[in-house]
């Protein structure tokens, strides 16, 4: 694979192999197209080895920034043409997939709300803070 087509995450679940692509949620305007390109290779790559699972190949952030909004009202257009919820997919949408848990999104925000409260970064001070 070319640099920067690499996967992030490839599972196999019920006879599907899922390749996924994690992106942050700030991405750039047509990226969509570069992402449906790298699917498209992905499909091509599995096809060329023959494999005798179903791939099917996503894009994922993995939480929404707009609080209280639709991502995709906001960013669909810098996802096209791949379809929502189909070939990208956000959230609860991925983390539930994922895990096979329901609400798993703020599952983790809780986790990592507990883990802040309870000072869990300080153990790792010595090794991150420039002295």
């Amino acid at each position: 694979m070319p640099k920067g087509e690499g996967v992030d995450i490839w599972i196999e679940k019920d006879g599907i192999e899922y390749l996924i692509d994690i992106k942050t949620t700030q991405i750039n305007a047509s990226a969509g197209t570069k992402c449906m390109s790298t699917q498209a290779n992905w499909y091509a790559y599995r096809a060329l080895a023959q494999t005798k699972n179903n791939v099917v190949c996503l894009l994922a952030f993995p939480f929404n920034p707009h609080i209280g909004k639709n991502f995709w009202q906001k960013e669909q257009g810098k996802v096209r043409p791949l379809i929502p919820g189909k070939e990208a997919v956000v959230a609860d949408e991925f983390w539930d997939f994922l895990l096979g848990e329901k609400n798993t999104t703020k599952l983790i925000f809780d986790v990592f709300e507990k883990l802040g409260k309870q000072d869990f970064g300080k153990q790792f001070s010595q090794i991150f803070e420039m002295k």
